[in-house]
């Protein structure tokens, strides 16, 4: 069963999606991507396709955010591609609609000591 703050890894393949997601709440549900690379593109296609799998299952969220986050110590600069595909009916944690032209205002940005 899936449990609010349980994180699940994933590590197999290349999915090209996350790393990890966040079951923050009943209702919130976080994508998280650690990258030391110089740049990233988010595959929204496949996460529309696993939101509508879960969906089918009776796994629903209303609120979905993304994360990236780096190397505390990394002071090249980032940038997020445009994405592929689109995710729709969703809010971001703020309540704002998750409808915009560049997902790329949606993300949450973090760091992390790499040591």
């Amino acid at each position: 069963p899936l449990q609010p703050n349980a994180t699940w890894i994933f590590i197999a393949g290349r999915q090209g999606a996350f790393d990890a997601v966040h079951i923050v709440s009943k209702t919130h549900i976080r994508f998280v991507q650690v990258t030391a690379g110089g740049s990233h593109t988010f595959k929204l296609n496949i996460l529309d396709s696993l939101m509508t799998s879960l969906a089918l299952q009776g796994r629903t969220w209303s609120h979905l955010e993304f994360m990236v986050i780096r190397p505390s110590d990394d002071r090249r600069c980032f940038s997020l591609q445009t994405a592929q595909g689109r995710l729709q009916n969703y809010k971001r944690f703020d309540n704002e609609p998750w409808h915009r032209q560049d997902y790329r205002d949606n993300v949450q940005y973090g760091t992390l000591d790499w040591d």
